[in-house]
């Protein structure tokens, strides 16, 4: 699916890095071009630049957050869909406020309240 984002342009990728945690709660970060030619391999059709937005502070947190013996991806990406509507919107003398995400659980959640509550 990340690959077809990626062709679509819906998406491009700015920095991916995999976290492990072994039984000991030991971590390691690894960056795409840190691994074995095989994993740089599969990603290749993903791969951009990498741009190490993510500094090794955000990296320990979410290493404390995993539990043992396991794993995490990270993926900064850019919404390249989003690019020519906040164009429109600065050419039409907008101003863009904010801009954020709402994760799909949230608005589930808030329609069922709404449909509850109606």
């Amino acid at each position: 699916e990340l690959e077809k984002l990626v062709e679509s342009d819906t998406i491009r990728i700015i920095d991916l890095i995999f976290i492990t945690k072994d039984s000991e709660g030991n971590c390691e970060s690894l960056e795409l071009s840190d691994m074995s030619p095989e994993i740089v391999e599969y990603f290749s059709p993903l791969r951009t630049e990498e741009a190490h937005l993510l500094a090794i502070s955000d990296i320990e947190v979410i290493s404390e957050l995993l539990p043992n013996e396991s794993s995490a991806g990270i993926l900064v990406y850019e919404n390249v869909w989003a690019r020519g509507f906040k164009k429109a919107v600065l050419d039409a003398e907008g101003i863009l406020i904010a801009d954020g995400r709402i994760h799909e659980e949230d608005l589930q959640a808030a329609y069922l309240d709404i449909k509850n509550n109606s």
